[in-house]
């Protein structure tokens, strides 16, 4: 699946290693200063659009600086990549990822547990 990460830009899920909140990033952490210069200066740095950067989207090749939070992408990513969600009376929440599980639970095979608290 792809994901809208702001702009015209859209990547692969499977190309994205992390999301990084911006506001989470503070001063004193040099590796991700280091980190961020570097990709800086090997040119694989994107900027998508001018507003505000709210986060970091890190892929196998390029990292994007985007103005969407990071909360709406990993939204993005979960609703991608997880499809449907029953939650249960007894608060376990069951994961359907893909129509294959989906027939399965058609056909009576056991339903994956998920602790809604992770």
């Amino acid at each position: 699946m792809y994901i809208h990460i702001g702009g015209d830009y859209v990547v692969s899920d499977r190309l994205v290693l992390c999301i990084v909140d911006l506001d989470q990033v503070h001063p004193h952490q040099t590796d991700m200063k280091r980190f961020m210069i570097a990709q800086e200066e090997s040119g694989r740095m994107e900027y998508i659009g001018k507003d505000i950067p709210q986060s970091l989207i890190v892929t196998m090749d390029r990292t994007y600086v985007s103005p969407l939070s990071a909360q709406t992408l990993l939204q993005r990513t979960v609703r991608n990549t997880l499809g449907t969600r029953e939650k249960h009376k007894d608060g376990h929440v069951t994961m359907l990822q893909t129509p294959i599980d989906q027939q399965n639970l058609l056909k009576g095979h056991k339903r994956r547990k998920v602790d809604p608290h992770r």
